[in-house]
């Protein structure tokens, strides 16, 4: 198998709903994928591939970005009572990771209050944040990518406010030995071809 190592939330949310498409297309590829929680994703000897997320675009030509990050809120369709900056006070923000840094951002560039103005439930995941944002217990902030299939099954819903795009980017970064891989170079074709689908998305 072709090897690929990446965070859980980006598999779950990102990867796995393509999957389909791939093995269709390349029913003679198997991929590995091996998931992490931490908020790094650490290449790894056993791994061809692996994604993670950068503050800028890499300038390695062994890295392909894969899509720009562009923060948004979500909730659940029924959360009843949110339709501006102003409702959000009565809601809890549900953080994905420990340094909220995403609704730092966000609220920073939308004109939102400060964050102590907040009531907050803090997890270390986006797929759990996302997942409690479904369950209606308040509204999470997210990549835009992440949350595309959620809001398009309408599970999700992104209330008011505009995306903040960071200018940080997922990258699918190959191991110096991946080239060796008889698949190295369909799978990186697939993966160019799911940037490329993604590229002319207004976010």
């Amino acid at each position: 198998p072709f090897r690929i190592r990446l965070h859980v939330s980006l598999a779950v949310r990102w990867l796995l709903p393509k999957l389909s498409d791939f093995y269709l297309g390349h029913p003679d590829i198997a991929l590995s994928i091996e998931t992490v929680a931490t908020e790094v994703v650490e290449p790894a000897d056993d791994s061809d591939a692996y994604i993670l997320y950068l503050n800028e675009p890499s300038r390695d030509p062994a890295c392909l970005a894969l899509f720009e990050e562009a923060l948004v809120p979500v909730c659940a369709p029924g959360l009843s009572g949110l339709s501006s900056m102003d409702d959000l006070v009565r809601f809890a923000l549900l953080h994905r990771s420990a340094d909220q840094q995403a609704w730092i951002a966000w609220l920073s560039a939308n004109h939102g209050k400060p964050l102590a103005a907040y009531r907050h439930i803090p997890f270390n995941l986006d797929e759990l944040a996302l997942d409690a944002a479904a369950r209606g217990l308040g509204v999470a902030v997210t990549d835009m990518t992440l949350a595309e299939e959620s809001i398009q099954r309408g599970v999700l819903v992104v209330p008011f406010g505009e995306a903040l795009k960071t200018g940080g980017n997922y990258s699918l970064c190959l191991q110096s030995s991946a080239k060796a891989h008889p698949a190295c170079s369909r799978v990186l074709q697939w993966f160019a071809e799911q940037a490329g689908q993604g590229a002319g998305k207004i976010l």
